[in-house]
């Protein structure tokens, strides 16, 4: 796994026209290069190695809980299956919070039904995502639920390993590589000479490609995909399945 540093230091070797220079100081527009292409990598797909569980702590007399620290979005195929199974619905739609409120007292409690999902604009350090609740609690409830979490850069103050240049980027090695590629593209466009990029880029591509594919095995997008029985849209091309190989353009987070 790479942490910002490392991965900045690796890559300054291969922009400095003097191939036998050791790493040298990275300057900062370096990392922040290196640091908007996680930011891009992480929040291009619903990846399936972001998925969390979670438990929604919900005190008595409550009307708001705290969703994970590192809460992203809820996981779209859970939420599915919680419309139709779950006990508690989650929403982002305050209308539609309100139309189920309004059906109570103010005086009213119980076991929670709906729940928004909001953000905490009050607090300018860690932005974190909460829920209200109708009606109040008339006592402690716990509920799971399944989400996608945030890229740990712009993870909550507690998690300051993270958010540090050195920590390490907890993810898979196959999506290390990712970055480091789609890293190399971005950085060579900025710092380098001629169009070495393109050849990186090719190779971001192919990665990124492949990387749709394994994903699309283990997690669905919200919207379904299109079943092709007679072969009519084959030639077609969609950014849902993947990019030619020579469509440097219109290739992802470039």
């Amino acid at each position: 796994m790479f942490s910002v540093d490392t991965l900045s230091a690796d890559l300054v070797g291969e922009i400095n026209v003097d191939r036998n220079a050791s790493g040298g100081t990275v300057p900062e527009r370096f990392k922040s290069v290196v640091r908007g292409a996680l930011r891009t990598l992480w929040t291009k797909r619903d990846w399936v190695w972001q998925l969390r569980v979670g438990s929604l702590a919900i005190s008595a007399a409550a009307s708001t809980a705290t969703l994970a620290t590192d809460f992203r979005k809820m996981d779209s195929r859970w939420l599915k299956d919680n419309e139709k199974y779950g006990w508690l619905q989650f929403t982002n739609s305050l209308y539609g919070w309100q139309e189920v409120q309004s059906q109570y007292s103010s005086t009213v409690t119980g076991q929670p039904e709906y729940a928004v999902i909001t953000r905490n604009m009050t607090d300018h350090v860690n932005f974190l995502w909460y829920v209200h609740l109708t009606p109040t609690a008339d006592q402690a409830y716990t509920y799971s639920y399944s989400y996608l979490a945030r890229c740990p850069l712009d993870l909550a103050v507690d998690h300051a390993d993270y958010k540090a240049d050195s920590g390490e980027i907890p993810m898979e090695e196959f999506f290390s590589e990712g970055w480091r590629l789609l890293a190399t593209v971005r950085l060579k466009k900025r710092f380098g000479t001629g169009e070495a990029w393109l050849l990186d880029q090719k190779l971001f591509g192919d990665w990124y490609e492949q990387a749709v594919e394994e994903n699309n095995e283990t997690i669905s997008d919200n919207i379904e995909q299109i079943v092709d029985g007679y072969g009519d849209m084959a030639a077609l091309e969609s950014p849902g399945c993947g990019y030619s190989t020579l469509d440097f353009a219109n290739l992802p987070g470039i």
